[in-house]
Order: structure tokens, then sequence, then C-alpha cells
């Protein structure tokens, strides 16, 4: 009976630990997420709304699997003769190339899964948004098991 009792106060600590590390601080998102955005939504109410800190694009995890468009909504209104600059927290500012005057922005949030990224006016409000979905095809076991892991 003691030997149970020393067992199981060693193995639920672990196991407890084990859920914590693979749930707590690992923020997700879904299409779900991508369709309660909604155009002309303020940019405070978007980042209140994704559970994760969003990333520049360049710097999210190098992947062997492409990105597949699966969803696309309105249109950043600076697409032509942009110049662009990112700031300390990520979040791509571009400017008209003749004016210098700021043309909108663009904030990333990136996983293992999806990709999204949200346009935004210089006022602040949702112009555009995209979702991509990572297609991963020639993954190994090991591979999808770190995927899986988030390692």
């Amino acid at each position: 009976m003691k030997r149970i009792i020393i067992s199981a106060s060693v193995a639920l600590p672990i196991l407890g630990f084990l859920a914590y590390w693979l749930m707590a601080g690992r923020g997700h998102f879904d299409k779900a997420v991508y369709d309660a955005i909604c155009l002309g939504m303020p940019e405070q109410d978007v980042i209140a709304l994704v559970p994760l800190k969003h990333i520049a694009p360049d710097k999210g995890k190098v992947r062997s699997a492409p990105a597949e468009r699966r969803a696309e909504a309105g249109e950043p209104r600076f697409r032509n003769s942009v110049t662009s600059e990112a700031t300390e927290d990520g979040t791509m500012v571009y400017f008209d190339s003749a004016t210098r005057k700021e043309a909108g922005k663009v904030r990333t949030w990136d996983t293992d899964e999806y990709m999204m990224m949200v346009f935004f006016s210089p006022d602040g409000k949702v112009t555009g948004k995209s979702f991509y979905e990572y297609i991963y095809t020639n993954e190994t076991w090991w591979e999808r098991v770190r995927r899986f892991l988030r390692l």
C-alpha cells in the first residue's frame, strides 16, 4: 500500500505538469476565430479575440508544408506603390511611396496548423483578412509527434 501511495505521489505531479505543458500558454486559433473577425472591426478588438501574440510575417516557423488559402475577405487598400517597415511588436506598417503617409498595416498570427493575416486601415479598422492552412503531406511520424507536442 505504501508503494502505491509513493508511486501515485510521484506520477500525479508529473502527469499534471505534462498536461499543463501541452495545454497552457500555447494559444490556438482556427477558422472560427477568423470568422469572428469582421470587416470594420477595431484593431484592439481583433487583438483581444485572437489568443496568440501576433508575429512579424518573416518570423514564423520554417515548414516543409505549403500553405493553402482557405478564406479571404475584404481587400487591403495599399497593394500598389507602398513601402513597409516592421515595428518592434512585429506589425508591418505600409506607407505610400510618394507621400510617406501611412497606408495601413498588417498583423500576422501563425501556428503549426494555420496562419492568419489581418489588414488594418490607418484609423485601425479591419479592411481585409486572409486565412491559410498548412498542408503536411510528406511528414514523418517523428515530425507529426513534434508538431503535436508543439516543439
